[in-house]
């Protein structure tokens, strides 16, 4: 049996009019309901479903955020919080001179000890670096001191003996009869200083014979400033300050603040005028403060006129070998090694 036209139109629209209603009442639902993460399955949004600037510091777990979730060169000054990057936080020798502003970088945050002299550019240090009363030697102007030394006396430098002081070399000075004397040292950075100005000085000593070991001497050519320089002879003052050290055990000794040792004397009249002579020595300051207070016409302050150097000999009977290292002098230290002396601060 066939349908009226009129009938199967009826039925159509009747049909669409149910979807429609149906439709509407389930997006309705919804709507009232809305999204929760619950509807949202763990891990399934990506970076392309969020809109730009909709994540903030409060949407992120603390201590969440890793490297590996920040895009290179994204982070900035303004965003991290003052204070809150450690050392902890920073890859070993990643950070560079242009992550650093300059003049922030104090020596409050460079650990003590650790500037090395590669890290210092050239000409950076000048004298006003250098700590008062701290004056910088050159290391080359050492050598034998071939206007004093006698005989076949030798000196230079040497590796060992074993059980140095500083670094594995030393200064060996070596006799070989009584008229011999070796003298080794520096005739030219001391020049001028003044004995009032010597604060500290020590020295190791090294000799294999058995007791008593002669030591070598600590000398000092200088102007005793006895006689006013304007007058015949005045400007040609001269006379050895020298420190005598008593014979030593076998093997190395070290002679610590020998400025206060009464083993100090002057060679020629000085010692007499001085009262400070190889039989009847002095202290460092006994002997200085002799010497200015002499009456006389120099008021300058007796000084280094010319060196400063070790010796062993004149009157050593039996051939003897001696060594020497780590030599302070105030505010340095002198290490002799095979191929050098090497000058560094004295800690």
């Amino acid at each position: 049996m066939s349908t009226h036209p009129i009938l199967r139109t009826r039925a159509a629209a009747i049909a669409a009019c149910t979807v429609a209603l149906t439709l509407a009442f389930a997006s309705g639902a919804v709507a009232a309901a809305k999204i929760t993460s619950a509807d949202i399955k763990d891990h399934t949004i990506q970076a392309k479903d969020l809109k730009n600037g909709a994540v903030g510091t409060q949407q992120i777990k603390n201590s969440t955020v890793q490297s590996d979730d920040i895009k290179n060169g994204t982070v900035q000054s303004g965003d991290v919080k003052d204070g809150t990057i450690t050392s902890n936080d920073i890859k070993n020798g990643t950070v560079q001179s242009g992550d650093v502003k300059d003049g922030t970088i104090t020596s409050n945050d460079i650990k003590d000890g650790t500037v090395a002299s590669r890290d210092l550019a050239k000409g950076s240090v000048t004298a006003d670096k250098i700590a008062p009363g701290a004056v910088a030697f050159p290391n080359s102007l050492w050598g034998t001191v071939l206007r004093n030394q006698v005989g076949a006396a030798r000196s230079g430098l040497q590796a060992g003996p074993t059980g140095a002081p500083m670094g594995d070399g030393s200064l060996q000075l070596v006799t070989t009869q009584s008229s011999d004397l070796a003298a080794y040292g520096n005739s030219f950075d001391f020049a001028g200083f003044p004995l009032d100005s010597i604060t500290g000085l020590s020295y190791s000593s090294y000799n294999p014979d058995a007791t008593p070991a002669v030591r070598p001497s600590l000398r000092m050519e200088i102007n005793p400033h006895l006689v006013d320089d304007s007058t015949p002879g005045g400007a040609l003052e001269f006379t050895t300050l020298i420190y005598d050290p008593a014979p030593g055990t076998t093997g190395w000794v070290t002679h610590t603040n020998i400025q206060d040792d009464p083993l100090w004397y002057l060679t020629g009249s000085e010692g007499a005028t001085t009262g400070c002579t190889q039989a009847n020595k002095c202290t460092l300051a006994a002997l200085n403060a002799a010497l200015d207070g002499h009456v006389d016409t120099d008021t300058a302050a007796p000084a280094i006129s010319t060196g400063v150097y070790f010796a062993l000999g004149s009157g050593v009977v039996d051939p003897t070998e001696t060594a020497v290292d780590k030599f302070v002098f105030n505010s340095f230290v002198f290490d002799f090694e095979p191929n050098g002396v090497f000058l560094t601060p004295a800690p």
